[in-house]
């Protein structure tokens, strides 16, 4: 008996509990904390491009809200940009109410929860549209309010409840209002709050095709005070289902349960306005994707715009006009050329875009043309004034040793070409200049000769017998004459030997002394040229621009404009960086301090020994030679040992000396169409420029009291003319033949 007793309680007790279980409201039950969050969308509203800028407008969605509060960090673009910036946009909302008033409808209830979104400034903003529709006796009205008092004035008067009204043709009625919309850029959501709901039957498929073909969201309230209406939640919810939105339940009190249908609404306000710059330069359709990641979820959508159709920049050189000349006068202190002037000559270039889009000039460079020669100035980032027009300082220093001598005229070639921050280049037509070394002639003025007094050729009266002036006959008596006349012709004969003799030794001795003024003639123009390059001539233009000194040969031999140039060196590192040494050696030899038979110095770098390395050139083929230095020298990163020739083919990178920080690097360019020969039967190991480069050193060079550390650098580097030492003819050691290694195992370090 006490058993059945205890059964009938358990099975009480479990009728109250699903009865319980049933009566709660479904959104006091936490069943979405199971549940995996929505997937995230992202929606792009908008795209246009006026290159290089691009515009976008997208709206980001998790679910049936839309996210809001992103910023740069949380997009990403996957074409290369800069500048990119993230702004959010509110959007108005078109807004229509369905109030289902069958009979049975809590009406106050409704009014408690619509009052509640149209008075709240959070959730309605002045220009939202909004519309009401009533149904009652299975008939509908629609209203809309302009303003919140018209609004107000709608719901203080919603009619009272009757009829058993079906819910579908109140919401095609609000689709239809807000179908005249669908052009605008607004958010469109549909509110139906009833408490019952009758013939779910008839709105199955509405919501969700309302939803898929129009975008339009449908939210639902079910707002109830009477157990019995309970019943229908499940009506309402499978709308919001259906049609995207969300569902909440209002049972009176507490209003937390449906503001997070209002919250979904207000939300849907959030644009983000996405604006970057494009650096894709390359025409036609580019297809690009917007992606978006928050806390790990990511979602992505693509857009197109049309890239710009780019052409070459247009360099036209207005002055000086093609034929113009240069006169450049000497610079004489005692009775030495410290140099000539004007060193630098103002080129005036314009330059246009005929595709009509503007862009920055990232470098310009200038190029000579002289005796064959190519001299090339680099200018990287050029100020480029209104309407394009630049001013280049054309440096005439560097093509001084390439200058024909004295007065002559040599004539010359320059082009600009100039490149933009697309590497789109475009080069100026060739410009023919003349330009005049005015050198003065060697000696001066001539002291005179010393003279002898004229000849006399009066007769020479002479005694007659008595004593007296002979007035009658001039000259000896025949006898004496006679005598005379033998004797005059044998003195004349002596006088011709004497003077052919004395004309033998003076033309000896004029030989001699033309010889020796021609070697003085020479010595004392390289001793010109000496002072002009010693870097401490003493000008004005050494303390911006120290020059290499020329020791060896004369002005004739060092600036004849058939010197040979055998290739360049390009300084990578120190105050001079980006300047070309010119090669004008066939044993080019390179040392830390001037000395006989040194072409280049490096005052400045401690690492480089008095006689460091020769770079040479024998057989049409390029050579390197470490001349027993203390601290080495490395091509492309690979030390290559002492008095061995491995060769050189262009673009190595050369280092003198073991620490990348404080050792000159020089970056080795052969002569102009220089084809280098190839072994037959031999394989060829290429060393790469570029991956064995030794890095740059971080820090600045070490100052010294000479050179380039005592001056400040030149604002924009130009090739020749450099901060290093001196710069000589090197005779070749015919005496001494290195011993050459024709493979190149010394790249494997000898193994």
């Amino acid at each position: 008996m006490m058993g059945q007793r205890r059964l009938v309680i358990v099975i009480r007790f479990l009728l109250a509990f699903l009865i319980a279980l049933y009566l709660l409201p479904s959104h006091l039950i936490p069943t979405g904390a199971q549940e995996d969050p929505p997937p995230l969308e992202i929606d792009i509203l908008f795209a246009n491009a006026n290159f290089p800028q691009v515009n976008l407008l997208a709206q980001v969605k998790q679910g049936p809200t839309i996210v809001s509060e992103l910023t740069e960090e949380n997009f990403a673009i996957n074409e290369d940009h800069e500048g990119l910036t993230v702004t959010s946009e509110a959007m108005p909302i078109n807004l229509v109410v369905v109030v289902d008033l069958s009979e049975g409808t809590d009406v106050d209830l409704i009014r408690t929860v619509l009052n509640n979104y149209f008075q709240n400034e959070a959730y309605y903003r002045d220009g939202d549209r909004v519309a009401i529709v009533t149904q009652t006796e299975d008939n509908y009205r629609l209203r809309t309010g302009e303003t919140l008092p018209d609004i107000q004035q709608i719901l203080n008067n919603l009619p009272s409840n009757s009829g058993y009204n079906s819910s579908q043709p109140g919401i095609e009625a609000a689709a239809e209002h807000l179908e005249q919309f669908s052009a605008d850029q607004a958010a469109n959501h549909i509110l139906v709050v009833g408490s019952v709901f009758n013939r779910p039957n008839q709105v199955e498929q509405l919501p969700q095709r309302i939803w898929q073909e129009q975008g339009i969201q449908i939210h639902t309230i079910h707002a109830y005070d009477l157990s019995s209406r309970a019943r229908f939640a499940t009506d309402f919810e499978a709308v919001a289902q259906q049609g995207g939105g969300l569902f909440a339940q209002y049972q009176g009190g507490s209003l937390a349960g449906v503001t997070s249908v209002f919250d979904a609404i207000q939300s849907s306000r959030t644009l983000y306005q996405i604006i970057y710059n494009s650096l894709n330069a390359t025409s036609g359709e580019h297809t690009v994707q917007l992606s978006v990641n928050i806390d790990g979820a990511s979602a992505a959508a693509s857009f197109t715009y049309q890239g710009p159709e780019l052409q070459d920049p247009q360099v036209e050189i207005t002055d000086p006009a093609s034929g113009a000349e240069v006169v450049r006068e000497p610079i004489i202190e005692g009775n030495q050329i410290t140099g000539f002037t004007p060193e630098l000559q103002d080129i005036q270039v314009e330059v246009s875009f005929p595709d009509g889009f503007e862009r920055d000039i990232t470098q310009v460079t200038l190029t000579t043309l002289i005796n064959g020669d190519e001299v090339s100035q680099v200018i990287p980032e050029p100020e480029v004034g209104s309407g394009g027009t630049m001013v280049l300082a054309w440096d005439l220093v560097p093509i001084e040793a390439m200058q024909p001598p004295g007065n002559e005229r040599a004539g010359v070639t320059f082009q600009v070409q100039v490149t933009d921050e697309y590497n789109r280049s475009g080069e100026s037509a060739v410009i023919d200049a003349t330009i005049v070394l005015n050198v003065p002639e060697e000696g001066g003025v001539l002291e005179p000769r010393p003279t002898r007094p004229p000849r006399n050729t009066e007769p020479t009266p002479r005694l007659d017998a008595a004593g007296g002036l002979d007035t009658g006959t001039v000259g000896p008596p025949p006898e004496e004459a006679e005598a005379a006349s033998a004797a005059s012709t044998e003195e004349s004969d002596d006088n011709s030997m004497l003077i052919l003799g004395v004309a033998i030794v003076a033309a000896f001795f004029a030989l001699l002394v033309t010889g020796f003024g021609f070697l003085m003639l020479r010595q004392r123009r390289r001793q010109a040229v000496d002072d002009y390059y010693d870097d401490g001539y003493g000008s004005s233009f050494n303390k911006t621009m120290p020059a290499m000194s020329v020791s060896g040969g004369d002005i004739g031999q060092t600036m004849a404009s058939s010197q040979k140039i055998y290739g360049h060196l390009q300084i990578l590192n120190g105050p001079d960086t980006g300047r070309q040494i010119p090669i004008d050696s066939d044993q080019f030899t390179i040392g830390r301090e001037v000395g006989p038979g040194i072409n280049f110095t490096t005052p400045g770098f401690d690492n480089v020994s008095s006689r460091h390395c020769i770079i040479g050139f024998r057989d049409n083929a390029y050579y390197i030679i470490d001349q027993g230095s203390t601290n080495g020298t490395f091509v492309n990163g690979v030390d290559i040992g002492k008095l061995i020739e491995p060769p050189l083919r262009g673009q190595e990178t050369i280092q003198l000396g073991k620490d990348p920080g404080s050792s000159i690097q020089f970056r080795f360019m052969p002569r102009a169409n220089y084809q280098p020969p190839v072994t037959p039967g031999k394989t060829r190991i290429d060393m790469d420029p570029v991956s064995n480069v030794p890095p740059a050193p971080s820090g600045p060079p070490p100052s010294s009291s000479q050179g380039w550390g005592s001056s400040p650098p030149p604002s924009s580097p130009s090739p020749g003319r450099g901060t290093y030492g001196s710069r000589s003819p090197q005779p070749r050691q015919d005496d001494w033949e290195p011993r050459v290694q024709d493979d190149d195992s010394w790249l494997d370090g000898g193994n």
